[in-house]
């Protein structure tokens, strides 16, 4: 180019800038400038401003993407400056240089970076409107969260004020109860304790009776009381026949007389025997329970206990956690109190409110499969790595997993967001930049790289967790990346075959 630099630092500073000034630029492909960083770097600063004039002089490989420009072929020039390749090559520098046609790429230079300016406000007014939009259906989401909320609260306090009146009327009717068979009970000794003084008293009266009868002078009525006694003596009252013992042998020959030809009178009824106090039946050692669900389809699981739920279950006294899931629902958690009857209860799930850039997630059930590699059966897919050696059984719980791969549209929502970095291809300054960058690796993959249902590419496991914890942030829910086990365990979907 004609200059002298002084040292390294004036050149590094010096060509960048000339480059800038310039016009136009020649480059001379040769075996030794194909090789050259340098050269490749300055040719690709020219080739973007569109001011290259590339040429040929001796055998090389053009690099790319140079290789698709026209370069003047000055292979066999033997120097004529006459010659038709030397008035090209000062044809193609005259077109860079003529002040008609510098106005004109101004010109267009100029209307590309208007045109760049508006794209780039275009596009800060579209993300600036997303993020309104978004930010307001979060707060639109936080709101319901709350009234949900607020509602399920004042839902659970009506629940357990019925419940405690429930409770208080049940507790007021077996105490009214206990007070009646009090009163039942103090009624039946009473008759008891009655029945008792008429009997002790029949038999004073009888007593009295008989010793009268027993006195000199007295035999006629003797035979009178004998008469009313004799069928009862040795029946009721044995301590009778040893007073008669005691007397002469003509008043016991005469009471033996008349006893034979006397009618017998009744019997006296002996007294009743206690009746057992009233007691509460006793408690049932176990207790129904019986759930809906709305959907019907809904899993259900009882987690701190090991059997499975089913219609009906048997179960001890006591209170259970029930976890309620569906696909397409939020998971449901309640108690049922199971502590003095059986209960019959309902859950309804309240269907999932998605976001826009939210996932669509999948319920996987847990379970225990053989995770690794194993020697022979992978042989196929390129052997295993030691450190998937050996196979052991892994068990997993319940857990959701999204229905595909992160996508282009919600990775860059979180981005917008300014919560996660830009994927490799969008980065500044970037060699990967699909627009500014020198390498095309992102590039080939052309529409398929940009459309928002495809893939996520470009990012590493530091910015997918930051995608994870962002939407853990704006929903509230519990989103994370899974883990090795939950991944493979997914996507074998209980298959042995080689993985």
């Amino acid at each position: 180019m004609g200059y002298r630099f002084a040292g390294w630092s004036c050149f590094q500073r010096t060509i960048p800038e000339k480059l800038a000034e310039a016009n136009c630029v020649i480059v001379v492909w040769t075996e030794h400038s194909v090789d050259s960083i340098w050269v490749r770097a300055e040719a690709n600063r020219a080739l973007s401003r569109g001011i290259l004039v590339p040429v040929w002089l001796r055998d090389a490989d053009i690099p790319m993407p140079f290789d698709i420009i026209h370069a003047e072929d000055f292979r066999g020039w033997d120097g004529d400056k006459n010659s038709d390749i030397f008035k090209r090559l000062l044809l193609a520098v005259a077109r860079h240089t003529e002040p008609s046609l510098l106005i004109e790429r101004a010109n267009q230079e100029r209307s590309r970076q208007q045109q760049l300016l508006k794209e780039e406000a275009e596009e800060k007014i579209r993300l600036e409107q997303q993020q309104l939009a978004e930010a307001q259906q979060i707060e639109k989401l936080r709101l319901q969260r709350e009234a949900e909320e607020t509602a399920r609260r004042e839902q659970e306090e009506r629940e357990q004020l019925l419940a405690q009146q429930r409770l208080e009327a049940e507790r007021l009717q077996r105490e009214q109860a206990a007070r009646e068979a009090e009163e039942t009970e103090k009624q039946r000794q009473a008759e008891l304790l009655q029945r008792q003084q008429e009997a002790a008293a029949r038999k004073a009266q009888l007593k009295a009776t008989v010793q009268a009868g027993l006195r000199p002078g007295r035999g006629v009525t003797l035979a009178g009381a004998g008469i009313l006694v004799a069928g009862v003596l040795v029946w009721q009252w044995p301590w009778l026949s040893g007073l008669l013992a005691d007397n002469t042998s003509s008043a016991a020959t005469t009471v033996a007389a008349v006893s034979q030809v006397a009618e017998p009178v009744a019997e006296v009824t002996p007294a009743e025997p206690e009746e057992p106090a009233e007691q509460e039946p006793p408690k049932p050692d176990k207790f129904a329970l019986t759930l809906t669900t709305v959907p019907a389809d809904a899993r259900i699981k009882l987690p701190d206990i090991v059997p499975r739920y089913s219609e009906g279950m048997l179960l001890e006294p006591g209170k259970y956690r029930v976890q309620v899931t569906a696909d397409g629902y939020e998971m449901a958690e309640v108690v049922v109190d199971l502590t003095e009857s059986d209960q019959d209860k309902t859950i309804a799930l309240k269907k999932q409110e998605r976001l826009s850039f939210e996932p669509v997630m999948v319920s996987i059930p847990g379970g225990t499969f053989a995770m690794g590699c194993v020697e022979g059966r992978d042989d196929v897919a390129g052997g295993c790595d030691d450190d998937e050696k050996p196979a052991h059984e892994v068990t997993v719980s319940d857990f959701q997993l999204a229905a595909t791969e992160v996508t282009v549209a919600q990775y860059l929502a979180c981005v917008a967001a300014n919560k996660c970095p830009e994927p490799e291809w969008r980065e500044k300054g970037s060699k990967y930049n699909i627009k500014t960058g020198t390498d095309d690796h992102y590039k080939k993959l052309g529409d398929a790289l940009t459309n928002p249902d495809h893939p996520i590419v470009g990012v590493s496991w530091e910015n997918a967790t930051a995608f994870a914890n962002w939407l853990k942030e704006v929903t509230g829910k519990p989103y994370r990346l899974p883990t090795e086990a939950e991944w493979e365990y997914a996507a074998r979907a209980g298959s042995r075959t080689a993985y």
